[in-house]
């Protein structure tokens, strides 16, 4: 049941705009930044839309309801119009879309730790840094972030060598995170609140063995071959069944260890991304006056057509308003493709399709 309180609301400039007509607000773990877009069309008998006042790179935030979802600003304004109608779209993102977007010139940082780092680089862009897990020792190398190179990317490949994602929170902030712990109320059951599936089982970014090369440090010496090739580290991923290289050229110094932790990371996010599922619901909260559906909650999945029963973990989350009424479309992955851990054993795996 829709909740007629929860409207989308957008905030600007100390007003507030609702009757969205279309729309689509994204949260996920594995997108740096949250995004908004939204659209209302008028017939010129009704007036202008107020909102024609929003303009590009206004601060902004989406409530749903009393739910700050996301606290940004407004990236594009699309006005088109003819003899009878006019219509506007906005859209926008997190503040972190600053970081994805914004590159600067060459800084080393010797001896600091990530969190440390992302401090130092967020502050011009006015956005704090939190973390929801350890965020582990100072470097041993010296991280640089090359001239020209995006901020978010030179944090988000750091992030890898401790086994943690960058997001958003709500009010637009950077946060480190690894797999969440929290359970969402409602189960996703087929037949019941589940109205569409759909799977995405892929082979093709899958691989036997993942290797990462680390830089040598600057100022390293050493007449082993393998000292001087670099750090490196190989991992496995016993269910591919041919051989299947991956080698990854790290842009960072870094140890052993730290490849070791890139290659586990790389070799659980395929094999996650492999086994996404997208389920449709028909509603935005999980259930009347519930909590929102949320990126990063696990959930217990029951579906017999793929061959789901059991818990995932809730990657990204759609809240959608269009003709079709009110939607939530929510991506769902094992959670170990989220985690440092080893993978589980193939035969302990379900799923009817892999």
């Amino acid at each position: 049941m829709t909740d007629s309180r929860d409207d989308v609301i957008l905030s600007v400039n100390g007003s507030r705009y609702m009757g969205w007509q279309s729309g689509r607000i994204v949260r996920s773990i594995e997108r740096g930044a949250h995004a908004f877009d939204l659209s209302l069309t008028q017939s010129w008998q009704t007036g202008v839309a107020k909102v024609t006042a929003v303009k590009m790179g206004d601060a902004a935030e989406i409530h749903i309801g009393n739910d700050l979802v996301i606290s940004g600003y407004v990236d594009v304004v699309l006005p088109s119009y003819d003899d009878k109608t006019h219509t506007v779209m906005i859209s926008g993102r997190s503040k972190i879309g600053d970081l994805i977007d914004c590159s600067n010139t060459r800084k080393q940082y010797k001896s600091q730790t990530l969190l440390q780092i992302a401090k130092a680089e967020c502050k011009p862009f006015n956005i704090n840094v939190t973390t929801q897990a350890d965020i582990g020792k100072a470097f041993t190398h010296t991280p640089t972030r090359d001239a020209g190179e995006s901020i978010f990317e030179f944090l988000e490949q750091l992030a890898r060598y401790r086994g943690l994602r960058l997001t958003s929170t709500p009010e637009g902030n950077l946060v480190f995170i690894q797999a969440g712990k929290s359970y969402a109320q409602t189960a996703l059951v087929l037949g019941k609140n589940i109205k569409k599936g759909k799977g995405n089982f892929t082979y093709q970014d899958m691989f036997s063995d993942y290797t990462v090369l680390a830089q040598q440090p600057a100022g390293g010496f050493s007449l082993s071959a393998e000292a001087i090739a670099g750090p490196k580290a190989t991992v496995k991923d016993l269910r591919i069944n041919r051989f299947r290289p991956k080698v990854i050229q790290s842009q960072q110094p870094g140890d052993i260890q730290d490849c070791k932790n890139r290659a586990q990371w790389q070799r659980n996010t395929h094999y996650g991304r492999g086994r996404g599922v997208i389920y449709t619901v028909t509603a935005w909260r999980q259930k009347p006056k519930g909590p929102l559906w949320q990126a990063n909650d696990l959930v217990q999945v029951n579906d017999v057509f793929i061959g789901i029963n059991g818990e995932r973990l809730i990657t990204e989350v759609q809240f959608i308003i269009d003709d079709e009424g009110r939607r939530t479309e929510i991506k769902v992955m094992p959670k170990a493709a989220f985690e440092m851990h080893d993978l589980p054993e193939p035969k302990t795996e379900t799923g009817a399709w892999g």
